[in-house]
């Protein structure tokens, strides 16, 4: 009996601090509804529900069950939700402009119509041992991790961001059609690891999300110059990129200092 207490206890916990940061209002029919959530209130009461089988509930059910158990939620924590999902659109749609599968640009697009700019360089090939750009058109902001190639996929947690501005775009236009960047080969392969060496590769990639839905990408990895696209186009553009940077911390700073002295 104490046994199903805790099992029962531990559901609850996990509905009270998972559901919160994924509520959305129960729909559809609410009789059937009122029959799912009765039944999974009784499994629980006889400590018959589990980890899995939470893990495993329709999103809309397990909504419908937080609430339950924790009440309507306050203007507060709505608020609070739409600023997470409305992150987890963005990390969602950054992440697909350098790993879903695409239709290719023109060469000749209008780089004034891209949505979105994510720009990763993984320099030891770990992840965090690099540097990443996301210029985001369509939500206004622009983000600059200067610890981690990676920050497209939890842009919540980037180090610095800032509100975009026209010029950001500009410039960042115009180091890309000085860099060549149209012309470049879609992949770059360089040298391997040597055999019997252990260790991770490292890799860059660059996307560009047009608002007719095409991509412009480029990647490569490995060792040496044939990693990159000759004559030092490549340089062009990361240098840019961590200038950029640069002026995004400066400005996050300054955007952080602004809000502590309004309040």
């Amino acid at each position: 009996m104490k046994k199903r207490f805790l099992i029962a206890l531990s559901a609850t916990t996990l509905l009270l601090s998972t559901g919160c940061d994924y509520y959305q209002s129960a729909r559809g029919d609410d009789m059937i509804m009122e029959d799912k959530i009765q039944m999974l209130m009784d499994s629980m009461t006889r400590g018959e529900l589990t980890e899995d089988d939470l893990v495993a509930l329709d999103r809309e059910v397990f909504n419908a069950l937080v609430e339950r158990i924790a009440g309507p939620p306050t203007e507060e924590q709505i608020e609070a939700r739409r600023i997470l999902n409305e992150e987890l659109i963005r990390n969602d749609a950054s992440a697909a402009v350098l790993s879903s599968n695409y239709t290719p640009a023109a060469v000749d697009v209008d780089l004034r119509t891209m949505e979105r700019f994510v720009f990763s360089n993984d320099i030891s090939g770990v992840g965090w041992d690099g540097y990443s750009l996301i210029l985001d058109a369509i939500f206004g902001k622009i983000y600059y991790e200067p610890h981690g190639a990676r920050a497209f996929e939890r842009l919540n947690f980037v180090t610095f961001s800032s509100e975009l501005k026209e010029q950001d775009k500009d410039r960042l236009i115009e180091a890309i059609e000085e860099s060549g960047f149209r012309n470049w080969e879609v992949r770059y392969q360089g040298d391997p690891l040597p055999e019997m060496v252990m260790g991770s590769v490292p890799s860059w990639t660059i996307g560009i999300l047009f608002d007719d839905g095409t991509i412009m990408r480029r990647r490569g990895g490995g060792f040496g110059a044939l990693a990159f696209p000759p004559d030092g186009q490549f340089d062009i553009l990361s240098n840019f990129i961590q200038t950029l940077g640069a002026e995004i911390a400066e400005r996050h700073e300054a955007e952080a200092a602004e809000s502590d002295d309004e309040e």
